[in-house]
């Protein structure tokens, strides 16, 4: 369900034609794309910290709690991790943006429990090395399979207690975008094979457009890309509220 970069620069670039305001080349239309995502992306955690703020108004925020998630849902992802000897495992995929829960993985024969199944169904809280050590100084407040915890060091996760494999939930770095092109009697011609679309819900295309004018009007020192931005960004905000 992600957005095709063909849709957006066709719409981009009506608009900044619009009333001879401008035009952007292939190359700055990829630049202001990834800008326009990146942006996007990294709002998503800016609005999560927000409504866990907020959670006394979850009534509140329930159906923008519902749409975050749902905008968020193309960027999730799971993988499997080993632990090794020494008691963690070294985060080796370069897609990760942020990790959002870990889990400990039930082994398959049910003997291998040794009794500790608990850990199996509780999900590891994030703590940092030094309130870890804190924790482990007091029989009160050690981690234990029913409260276990993790931490970071180093790209590598350290579960507490250990376990053999570990399930962890993360948000995914978005792939660069690129409208790829072949160049034909000196015009840009659309190229699907050396393209590649945004890694964001459908739900935001018309955010990418407002952002990427916004940003070519900036840079360019053309104000009237931004000022078509604006002026469509505060309809689409009147319609949200009517």
């Amino acid at each position: 369900m992600s957005i095709h970069v063909g849709t957006v620069y066709n719409t981009v670039q009506a608009l900044a034609n619009k009333e001879q305001r401008g035009y952007l080349t292939p190359q700055e239309f990829n630049l202001f794309a990834n800008q326009a995502q990146n942006e996007i992306i990294e709002q998503y955690f800016y609005d999560v910290n927000q409504f866990d703020r907020s959670n006394a108004n979850s009534t509140e925020y329930s159906d923008m709690v519902s749409l975050l998630d749902k905008k968020m849902a193309v960027l999730k992802a799971k993988t499997t991790l080993s632990i090794n000897d020494q008691g963690y495992t070294y985060i080796n995929r370069s897609d990760i943006h942020t990790i959002g829960t870990v889990c400990a993985v039930p082994p398959r024969s049910a003997s291998a429990y040794n009794n500790n199944d608990t850990v199996y169904a509780a999900e590891y809280d994030r703590v940092d090395y030094n309130e870890f050590k804190k924790m482990l100084a007091s029989p009160l407040t050690r981690p234990t399979a029913n409260t276990p915890v993790y931490y970071i060091i180093d790209n590598s996760i350290y579960p507490y207690p250990v376990v053999r494999d570990i399930e962890i939930t993360y948000i995914k770095k978005p792939s660069k975008v690129t409208w790829g092109y072949v160049v034909v009697n000196k015009k840009a011609i659309y190229n699907p094979s050396t393209s590649s679309n945004f890694y964001l819900h459908t739900l935001e295309e018309s955010e990418l457009v407002y952002k990427i004018l916004t940003f070519a009007g900036i840079t360019l020192n053309k104000p009237g890309l931004s000022e078509t931005a604006v002026n469509l960004e505060r309809v689409k905000t009147q319609q949200e509220k009517s």
